[in-house]
């Protein structure tokens, strides 16, 4: 996922148009105003003060934000602003609508947060989840597994049923060299009290590319770490609806909905913590600099004895 740079004469019509959704829910939230000023600094270089800037007409807008990419991204932008805290008010979606109308772009993420703000939670959930890296979670592993073999991973994901076999090889990564992938990974859910595949409450296979993008990333798994490995994997993905995914963390920890459930979720406001909302763009940044996207098709095996230094020069992750 690649981030749509506007020019400097364009900035202050986006950001009049993102404070007006802003306050469309009373006085600036200020994790949205984070959000906001984080945007402008990593896209454009600018510090603009929100205080200072007036309304702006969908006209008007429409007049300067003048290509697809960059309208269908400011939307995107103002759908994760009403996110940060709650759900969006009714007064803040029907000004996106509005500003999108004018656009004459159609927004799936729009869309979905809808369904959520018109209460139909288990509609917002799947069509959420299904546009995101989870989708082709389920796609690998029935490509590698079969449907049975799916059925039986995430039966052991519930607590269910266990695979000794496939735990026992996942145990023996202890075995390995410091610093390879695979004795990196061992420790990470030791150290992180998570089970690993073939384990009761394992993830299934496929899920363990989340686990290597948090190692390769160096974001930790508190809610901070979540929703920068988020953006993290938002970057690198090669996907129409990136966008979803680098939103994962916000929504889990900022609206406090389970998107997976089961998963960890709360009122965290990861956002609104000193630096985080600047760093979640450069995670998603870090991220597009990959050449590889190990949410498709990605399994650990042929990398758990591969030095990760070595590693993450070959997939080009760059320092934070």
């Amino acid at each position: 996922m690649k981030l749509h740079k506007p020019t400097p004469e364009q900035a202050p019509y986006g950001l009049r148009a993102l404070k007006m959704v802003a306050e469309a829910a009373g006085e600036i939230h200020r994790s949205a105003r984070k959000l906001i000023m984080a945007a402008q600094s990593h896209l454009i270089g600018t510090v603009i003060e929100l205080d200072d800037l007036k309304p702006i007409t969908p006209e008007e807008l429409a007049q300067h934000i003048d290509t697809p990419e960059l309208r269908l991204q400011l939307i995107h932008g103002m759908v994760a602003i009403s996110l940060v805290d709650e759900f969006p008010t009714d007064a803040q979606m029907e000004q996106i609508h509005r500003f999108a109308a004018a656009f004459e772009i159609k927004s799936e993420l729009l869309d979905t947060v809808q369904k959520a703000v018109d209460g139909h939670m288990a509609v917002f959930r799947m069509c959420y989840l299904r546009r995101t890296h989870f989708k082709d979670f389920i796609k690998t592993q029935v490509k590698h597994s079969g449907a049975i073999g799916t059925a039986k991973a995430l039966a052991g994901f519930t607590g269910l049923r266990e695979d000794k076999e496939l735990s026992a090889r996942y145990e023996a990564f202890k075995d390995l060299p410091p610093n390879t992938l695979g004795r990196t990974l061992y420790d990470y859910y030791i150290e992180n009290g998570f089970g690993w595949p073939g384990q009761k409450h394992g993830f299934p296979e496929a899920g363990v590319s989340h686990d290597v993008s948090h190692i390769i990333s160096g974001y930790g798994t508190t809610p901070v770490g979540e929703t920068l490995v988020a953006g993290f994997v938002a970057g690198y993905r090669q996907d129409p609806n990136a966008f979803f995914t680098a939103l994962f963390g916000v929504i889990i920890f900022g609206t406090g909905f389970q998107l997976p459930p089961g998963s960890m979720a709360g009122h965290f406001d990861p956002i609104g913590r000193e630096g985080v909302a600047a760093r979640l763009f450069r995670a998603i940044e870090r991220g597009s600099l990959m050449n590889i996207d190990i949410s498709v098709d990605f399994l650990v095996w042929p990398y758990v004895e591969r030095d990760l230094d070595d590693l993450r020069k070959e997939w080009n992750v760059v320092p934070e």
